[in-house]
């Protein structure tokens, strides 16, 4: 069904889904599903992250929105698994120190 439509909708990215190189370092690869899209109320979506074609990490997003007095709020919950190689390596510190 049609986002268009306040209904839920389905899509998943194919080999052309988008990359990225971070300078000189690892291919980023982002392949996502949208589980479930309702009009100005919320996005559902899952996707996987791929660095030099490596799983990484599979998070769960809700992204909400609800009209206020002000405006509209915004709010965005995620849940990450991280799988085995990406706490065995360590590469997860490297951006927490960097976030910190």
């Amino acid at each position: 069904m049609s986002p268009a439509s306040g209904r839920s909708t389905s899509a998943s990215a194919d080999a052309t889904s988008p990359r990225a190189t971070f300078h000189d370092g690892p291919v980023s690869r982002y392949e996502a599903t949208y589980a479930d899209i309702i009009a100005h109320v919320r996005i559902v979506t899952t996707y996987t992250m791929r660095l030099d074609g490596v799983h990484r990490s599979t998070p769960v997003a809700s992204l909400e929105f609800e009209p206020i007095e002000e405006g509209t709020r915004f709010t965005h919950v995620e849940h990450g698994v991280f799988l085995d190689q990406f706490w065995a390596d360590g590469s997860w510190r490297h951006g927490r120190v960097e976030c910190e």
